[in-house]
């Protein structure tokens, strides 16, 4: 079995300008969100009704 070198586990964030932090902060809790299906959970068991963005709660 091949082993990928592009795994998440791997991943390391750098940043060469101190004022480049925009969403630094989200790649550990969206890769967790991502791993545990919280849209397709949302998807299923939210519905909103008429409102504005009912159509892809999860997003």
């Amino acid at each position: 079995m091949q082993t990928s070198s592009r795994r998440l586990e791997r991943l390391d964030v750098v940043f060469d300008d101190r004022n480049a932090v925009a969403n630094g902060g989200l790649v550990l809790p969206m890769t967790l969100a991502g791993r545990l299906g919280l849209r397709e959970l949302v998807d299923a068991n939210v519905h909103l009704g008429d409102a504005p963005g009912r159509a892809n709660p999860g997003a």
